[in-house]
């Protein structure tokens, strides 16, 4: 394939990672603050209007009402073209996520949805709330982002488990008709969120989304069994192809501020960033110039 060149994408890779450092940036002891300080990086281009929560629990527990509910994202206005917000879904963050994560048993999908989908995922998703600024009103997410978007353009993000997590998100908008513009998804390192039916039902129903996976992130490829599937439309990419090159750890090969210099290596400084990514951006070691020419 050509070279990888979208900027955009990168760009939003970028956001998503600043969703991230909002979770990581908070005391251990704060963990369960559902409304983190915004980051400057964030606030210099969007206006965040609304957080997006999420329940954590071992063993599907959410069901009989317990696990601990956390930040998961937020939804933000576009301070450059007001008619474009961005619903951004962080990715995995403590022990309980990554334990969640490797369930990987299948359920049957919502009667709304098709197929079947990851329990652990989807376990997390089922919890999920939306919240304006300013207040502690919980709100079924797929109200809350709607009622706040209105006639305005969607675009949901998401890294790891996020990207799942955007996926299971952008079908219910999708599918929920109360938005009032069809919406865009742009997904990151993203596990496979169900098998092939649904799959092809997000496909079918979301239509437009990107998903970018890159051939040495073991993310990607899981869970392997149950007849689980990646999007139909995701771009599975090698190390030839992108725009930087990169520490092969498992780290390196996964973390969202590599994904975006993988994506486009031009939209940033990579040796100047904020403490709480130093040590992924270590993981970009430079332009790579085995890079085939963009198309």
């Amino acid at each position: 394939m050509a070279r990888l060149n979208d900027p955009q994408a990168a760009t939003y890779a970028l956001l998503v990672m600043c969703a991230e450092d909002m979770y990581d940036d908070l005391a251990d002891h704060n963990k369960a603050n559902q409304a983190p300080p915004i980051d400057p990086r964030v606030s210099a281009d969007w206006t965040v209007i609304g957080f997006i929560t999420a329940v954590d629990a071992l063993a599907d527990a959410q069901a009989l009402g317990l696990g601990t509910r956390f930040y998961y994202g937020f939804l933000a206005g576009s301070n450059a073209d007001q008619t474009k917000y961005a619903a951004v879904i962080r990715g995995t963050a403590n022990p309980s996520e990554w334990i969640e994560d490797i369930e990987f048993v299948p359920q049957p999908a919502p009667a709304r949805m098709a197929g079947k989908v990851e329990n652990g995922f989807f376990s997390i998703y089922a919890t999920m709330n939306y919240t304006p600024v300013g207040s502690t009103t919980l709100m079924p997410v797929i109200d809350g982002i709607a009622a706040a978007v209105g006639a305005n353009q969607l675009t949901v993000l998401g890294h790891s488990l996020g990207s799942a997590l955007a996926t299971y998100l952008a079908l219910d908008l999708a599918i929920s008709g109360k938005l009032q513009n069809p919406l865009s998804a742009c997904m990151f390192a993203s596990p496979r969120a169900g098998d092939a039916i649904f799959a092809g039902y997000v496909d079918t129903k979301v239509g437009n989304y990107k998903v970018y996976n890159y051939a040495l992130d073991i993310v990607p490829k899981v869970p392997l069994f149950f007849d689980y599937s990646a999007l139909p439309k995701a771009t599975a990419f090698e190390a030839a192809d992108a725009q930087a090159v990169i520490q092969h750890t498992l780290g390196g090969n996964h973390h969202a501020i590599c994904y975006a210099a993988m994506i486009d290596y031009t939209i940033a400084d990579w040796t100047n960033v904020p403490t709480v990514d130093k040590e992924c951006a270590a993981c970009i070691e430079g332009p790579n110039p085995q890079a085939p020419a963009a198309a």
